[in-house]
C-alpha cells in the first residue's frame, strides 16, 4: 500500500531552512498551514475556520531551489505523500513521533502574484554561447554552400547543352558494345516512283 498523496495550495509560514546531511545531501525544511476561510458576519472580515498545520521537508536540488525561491508569507503549491516521522527523545520521554509532508514538487502559486522567468532562460543563452578557441589558435570560418536562385518568371534561363565524350589517352571513348553508333534511318526513294525520278535536263519538246 503507498503513502497518500496529498496535492493543495499552502501558505508559508517562517522563512525555510536549508540544511545538509552528513553525507552532503541537501535537505530544507518549512512550516505549511492550510486552513478553510468565511466571513464574519458582524465585521465582514475573512477569519479561519479549520486550519491544518504540517512540517514538510524537500531533499536534493529541489531543497537548494525551495531555500531560494520561497520565503516566508508566500503561497505555494504543494505535492508530496503524508509519512511518520519517528526519532527518541534526548531527553528521556521515549519514542516520540509526528506526522510530515515529504515533498514531491514545489512551487510559487500565481494566484495574487506574478513570477519572472529564472534561470532557465540563461542556462538556455549559455548553451548555445559557442565555445571560444584556444589562444593562438584561429576559430575556422563557417562553410555556406552558395546558394543559387532559381530563375524568375519571364527570365531566360540558358538550356543544357550536351558535353562532348570524353577522350581517354588521345582516343575518343567508344560507344557501348564497341560498335561505331550508326547514324539515323534515312528512307531512300524507290526506283519505280516517277516522282522521285529527277528531272531531265533538256525537255524533249
Amino acid at each position: 500500500m503507498a503513502l497518500p498523496v496529498v496535492s493543495g495550495e499552502f501558505l508559508v509560514v517562517g522563512d525555510p531552512v536549508l540544511r545538509f546531511s552528513p553525507s552532503g545531501t541537501a535537505v530544507c525544511n518549512l512550516r505549511l498551514k492550510a486552513s478553510s476561510r468565511q466571513q464574519n458576519q458582524q465585521t465582514q472580515a475573512w477569519e479561519d475556520k479549520d486550519v491544518l498545520w504540517i512540517d514538510a521537508s524537500v531533499w536534493r536540488d529541489p531543497a537548494q531551489h525551495t531555500a531560494d525561491s520561497i520565503k516566508d508569507k508566500d503561497l505555494v503549491v504543494v505535492t508530496g505523500k503524508i509519512k511518520t516521522r519517528e526519532w527518541d527523545d534526548p531527553n528521556g520521554g521515549g519514542k516520540r513521533s509526528k506526522i510530515e509532508l515529504a515533498i514531491d514538487s514545489i512551487g510559487p502559486s500565481l494566484q495574487f502574484r506574478t513570477t519572472p522567468h529564472g534561470a532557465g532562460g540563461q542556462q538556455q543563452a549559455a548553451a548555445q554561447t559557442q565555445v571560444a578557441p584556444p589562444p593562438g589558435q584561429q576559430q575556422p570560418p563557417v562553410q555556406q554552400q552558395a546558394y543559387q536562385q532559381p530563375p524568375q518568371q519571364g527570365q531566360y534561363q540558358q538550356p543544357y547543352q550536351q558535353q562532348p565524350p570524353a577522350q581517354y589517352g588521345g582516343q575518343q571513348q567508344q560507344p557501348y558494345g564497341g560498335q561505331q553508333q550508326q547514324p539515323p534511318y534515312q528512307q531512300q526513294p524507290a526506283a519505280d516512283d516517277p516522282w522521285a525520278t529527277p528531272a531531265p535536263q533538256n525537255p524533249p519538246f
